[in-house]
Parts: structure tokens; C-alpha cells; sequence
């Protein structure tokens, strides 16, 4: 507030002085200001397509994970059910989550093995829902 007073009170040749100032001021400010955001836009650009090309390459790639993964998603197991798999799998030591959706024994053998260790309700509640995601993966069975 007292800046405020003094600055009305100063002569008009210290407005100028002080306007000249901080117009300088903007003026390189804005130059720097406007490259800084070109290249931060120009370096997200670069991330962007890096990270399109490593992922058609990997893609492109037919790993045991990507078929499952590819499997999965054309008979809609859930994210939650995938990942379930995926601990099972890495769980009990089999090379990929794939060899689960062999068969609907090999599915209840694996995931009675990966819940014995468990609480006896968690180890229900995971066999409840490995019995659900056996009979929509194989209705016949």
C-alpha cells in the first residue's frame, strides 16, 4: 500500500523509467519463455514417436506373454482375471500365463496349488472366482 502511494507521487519521468525497465524485462523474457516451450513441445514429440516405434517393434514380437495377452482380450478376461493368471503363472513356476488357458483342470490344479498357502476365506474367495472364470473360459467342461 505505501509503494503504491509513493509510486503516485513520484514524478512522470520515474514511471518511465520504471515502465522501460519492466517492458525490457517482458521482452527478453518472452523470447526465452516461447524456445522453452518449443522444445519442451519438440522433446515430447520425439518421447511420443520413440515410444510408438519401440512398441510396434515389441509388437511385433510373438512372445508367449503377447499371445496371452492377445488370447485374453479376444475371450474378454477381465484385467483383474489377467493379472490373477499372470500371479498364478509366476506363482507356480510356469513359462507363461497361456498354460493356464489350456484346459479348466489346469486352471483348478494351478490355482489350488497357488492358494494353499493362503488364509482359509482368501483361499476360498480366489477358488470362487477361479470357478467362475473356468466356467466362462470353458462352459463344456
Amino acid at each position: 500500500m505505501f509503494f503504491l502511494f509513493t509510486l503516485a507521487q513520484t514524478p512522470p519521468s520515474r514511471l518511465e523509467m520504471l515502465k522501460q525497465i519492466s517492458d525490457s524485462r517482458y521482452k527478453v523474457q518472452y523470447p526465452i519463455t516461447l524456445l522453452l516451450f518449443f522444445f519442451a513441445g519438440v522433446a515430447l514429440l520425439l518421447l511420443w514417436v520413440w515410444l510408438r516405434q519401440r512398441a510396434k517393434a515389441h509388437a511385433a514380437q510373438d512372445t508367449p506373454m503377447s499371445v496371452f495377452r492377445a488370447l485374453a482380450r479376444q475371450l474378454r478376461v477381465s484385467l483383474f482375471d489377467r493379472l490373477l493368471l499372470m500371479r498364478v503363472a509366476r506363482r507356480q513356476e510356469l513359462p507363461s500365463p497361456l498354460t493356464l488357458l489350456l484346459s479348466a483342470r489346469t486352471i483348478r490344479h494351478h490355482a489350488r496349488a497357488f492358494a494353499a498357502p493362503m488364509h482359509r476365506y482368501r483361499a476360498a474367495a480366489l477358488m470362487l472366482r477361479v470357478a467362475r472364470l473356468r466356467r466362462r473360459l470353458f462352459p463344456a467342461a
